[in-house]
């Protein structure tokens, strides 16, 4: 898989990440122009899954997990067209699975067990 600098900056650093497209049952029409439609049906019809898909991002730091980012109404030529651009919506999920990772940490920091 083609990753974006950021998420390649992230696996560096010791995260996991996980990528997860699955179908989006969502209809294509009016989401896009006509001919933009009628390409992704033909593709969908090709059996192309990154076509028209849902993306589920989650990332994990040792043993913390971060919650899910979904995005829906996705389509690409190739999933790598997806993961591997800077600065678009793969890492704006990236971005928000880290910010999720983070308030996790801080909340278990704030955390005082009872004295013994």
């Amino acid at each position: 898989m083609k990753l974006s600098k950021f998420a390649q900056q992230l696996i560096g650093l010791g995260y996991e990440i996980f990528f997860n497209p699955t179908e989006e049952t969502m209809r294509v029409e009016g989401q896009f122009d006509s001919t933009e439609t009628e390409e992704i049906i033909r593709n969908i019809d090709n059996g192309k899954v990154s076509a028209w898909f849902i993306s589920e991002v989650r990332l994990k730091y040792k043993s913390i997990e971060s919650d899910s980012e979904y995005l829906g109404c996705c389509s690409y030529s190739e999933f790598d067209d997806f993961t591997g651009q800077d600065n678009d919506y793969f890492d704006d999920m990236l971005r928000t699975c880290l910010d999720n990772l983070e308030n996790q940490l801080k909340e278990l920091k704030a955390i005082e067990l009872p004295k013994i």
